[in-house]
Formats: structure tokens, sequence, C-alpha cells
């Protein structure tokens, strides 16, 4: 298998949206696994991280927008982001650019026509 290949694939499995995803299945068949924990273990913990971080650097930057939600909502939404949304910048402070946009377009978030535009204001 080629690099670019295990690189989608891994790139897939982190974005996916649960632990028993085709994508987490095809990318441990692609890499390998240590003598301590099979493929599998490694991509989940490698996913929870990266997904971790991102809600983090979110709730940071959007702080009103997690109180107006509470933490349950705004994690979730944090978490729907950064799986569909690849950061732009190496800066976690410049991540979360769109997020404004992903609200406003995030069915869940539809009884809060105002949040997006808090966001916004979060943002600067």
């Amino acid at each position: 298998m080629r690099l670019g290949e295990i690189q989608r694939l891994f790139h897939d499995a982190v974005r996916s949206a649960d632990d028993d995803s085709g994508a987490i299945r095809e990318a441990s068949l692609a890499i390998v696994g240590s003598a301590s924990l099979p493929a599998r273990e490694h991509l989940l913990i490698y996913r929870r991280a990266v997904l971790g971080t991102l809600t983090r650097a979110l709730t940071e930057i959007y702080p009103v927008c997690r109180r107006l939600t509470g933490a349950e909502f705004f994690d979730a939404l944090s978490r729907d982001y950064a799986r569909r949304t690849v950061s732009r910048s190496p800066d976690l402070g410049a991540y979360g650019e769109c997020f404004a946009d992903f609200i406003a377009g995030f069915e869940p978030a539809r009884v809060l026509p105002y949040l997006a535009d808090v966001a916004r204001l979060d943002r600067l």
C-alpha cells in the first residue's frame, strides 16, 4: 500500500464518527500495532486525543457559546465540527475560523438562531 493511501485511511479513521466505523477497521489493517495494543486501539487513542484537543481549542475560543449551550451540547457540536473541518493553520488559536458558519447550518442549533452571531462575536 502506498503512503498516500495509508495517510488517507488514517485521516478518515481519526475523523470517523464512531469507534466501530469502517474507516477504523480499514486503517487498522494498514498499520502495525504494538506488543501491548492492537492497531485499532492505537488509532482510537490518537482519535480521542485529536478530537479532545480540537474541542478544547474551540472551548477557549468560543467561551460564551459554550456557556449558552452548556458543556455537553457544545462539546458534541465541537466534535462534529472537528470531524468535518481540517485546520488550515498549525496554530490552534486560529482553529475554528468557519465555526460560526458551521453553527448556522447545524440542525440541533436551529433552536438558538442567535448562536452563530454569538460565535462571530466570540471569535473577535
